[in-house]
């Protein structure tokens, strides 16, 4: 199976990061953008990719127009959007128009960014679906015999949708596994920032 292309767009490098660190993981390649200029510039290389993750609020070019443009290239079809600065009451009317897509108020917890992740990755646009169905054959209304070779291929098919959940639970684990991670990272990221400002203090003291 292919990887799946990931683009996360944003102008702060910090949340680039920190959004490509919660994302990563084996079966996705992440890509990065600080700008919409330069995140068209990177789909007509790079593109289609399955998920889009974008500021809204940037320099030049904002995510919905950016959305926009990916979406009439051909170049995504789902889109998280994360803003500090919108008003999340007025958000679901904005990105109405982009059928697979959601929008997360900054600042977002890490199990929430992964959890409205996956969620769209599991979503099928409208396009795609409409072709899967087009694709179903027709079932026949005439049955023959089951014989020995329709046993086999049940219990084929049987062993591929276990195998499938297998899948599915280690995929669970492994998501797991990175959020505490995550949440480990951003404890100890915000314990430095308290015993910096505590070492700090004492000085602030002596000064006054």
């Amino acid at each position: 199976m292919s990887e799946q292309k990931i683009l996360i767009v944003d102008d702060e490098a910090a949340i680039r990061t920190l959004l490509r660190c919660a994302v990563s993981a084996p079966g996705f390649s992440v890509y990065e953008a600080d700008c919409g200029k330069a995140a068209l510039s990177l789909a007509a290389q790079q593109g289609p990719f399955a998920l889009v993750v974008s500021d809204i609020l940037m320099p030049g070019m904002d995510g919905i127009e950016l959305a926009r443009k990916l979406t009439g290239a051909g170049k995504a079809q789902r889109f998280l959007f994360v803003s500090g600065y919108c008003d999340g009451e007025y958000m679901p009317e904005r990105i109405s128009e982009f059928p697979v897509s959601a929008f997360l108020p900054k600042p977002f917890s890490i199990p929430d960014l992964l959890h409205t992740f996956r969620e769209l990755l599991e979503q099928t646009p409208a396009g795609v679906r409409a072709a899967a169905v087009r694709q179903k054959p027709a079932s026949s209304a005439l049955r023959r015999p089951a014989t020995p070779l329709d046993t086999v291929r049940t219990l084929r098919r049987k062993t591929r949708r276990l195998q499938a959940k297998r899948g599915a639970l280690l995929e669970d684990a492994s998501w797991a596994l990175r959020t505490h991670a995550l949440l480990l990272w951003q404890i100890d990221t915000q314990y430095a920032a308290i015993q910096a400002i505590q070492r700090r203090l004492p000085a602030r003291r002596a000064m006054l």
